[in-house]
């Protein structure tokens, strides 16, 4: 498979991942909506894989914290750490290492509306451009996808991350490229974001209560 989708996370380990939302609900309880959503983006990317559409990686911090044991013991993704730097210095490593020669897209793990559809949904939308930025209702992105990986600009200095202002700046380093954008979708950053995600981010897979009161 030429096309490569490569999911972004960082451990769900408390006090580490989701900390703005762990400041309202908990470190402990802002750790398990992390773990939902890493789950959640796994398992709508590997149903993309085992349809035939991309490979998958899983670009982790660190890595063995994160991937679930049937990610490795079914062989069915590569996990390897990210590179060290800031985000956007990491998104760039990320995506030469995953790339298989074609297309490559890198998304986060922090949108719970995530499905295999809207991943192949942007794949088709890149056809048309040499970039494609999946907006987050926020103003950054929870998608970015690149035709070919030699396309890539050699940093993102100056990208004011985890802002309104994160995808704009972004958009800005890319000059004179043919740039597309696939579905927005919500992501969950802070308390606000997570109730207003509905039931599919208060709910972990088999839970019959929710995860919060």
């Amino acid at each position: 498979m030429s096309r490569a989708v490569v999911v972004m996370a960082k451990a769900p380990v408390a006090g580490r991942s989701k900390t703005r939302l762990g400041r309202d609900i908990g470190m402990a309880r802002a750790a398990q909506v992390s773990r939902f959503l890493i789950d959640r983006t796994m398992d709508a990317a590997l149903q993309g894989q085992a349809r035939g559409w991309w490979s998958v990686r899983l670009a982790a911090d660190p890595a063995a914290s994160i991937c679930e044991p049937r990610f490795r013991r079914n062989g069915r993704v590569d996990v390897f750490h990210q590179a060290r730097g800031d985000l956007g210095e990491r998104i760039l490593a990320a995506m030469k290492i995953a790339s298989s020669g074609g297309p490559t897209i890198i998304i986060g793990a922090d949108a719970p509306a995530v499905s295999a559809v809207l991943i192949e949904r942007a794949f088709r939308v890149l056809n048309a451009g040499d970039f494609v930025f999946g907006p987050a209702a926020d103003g950054g992105f929870w998608l970015f996808g690149v035709k070919r990986v030699d396309l890539l600009p050699r940093s993102f200095e100056g990208v004011r991350w985890s802002t309104k202002n994160a995808m704009g700046d972004v958009v800005e380093r890319l000059p004179e490229r043919r740039i597309v954008f696939a579905d927005t979708l919500d992501d969950i950053d802070t308390l606000t974001d997570l109730n207003g995600a509905g039931p599919s981010a208060l709910f972990a897979s088999g839970r019959r209560r929710p995860m919060f009161d």
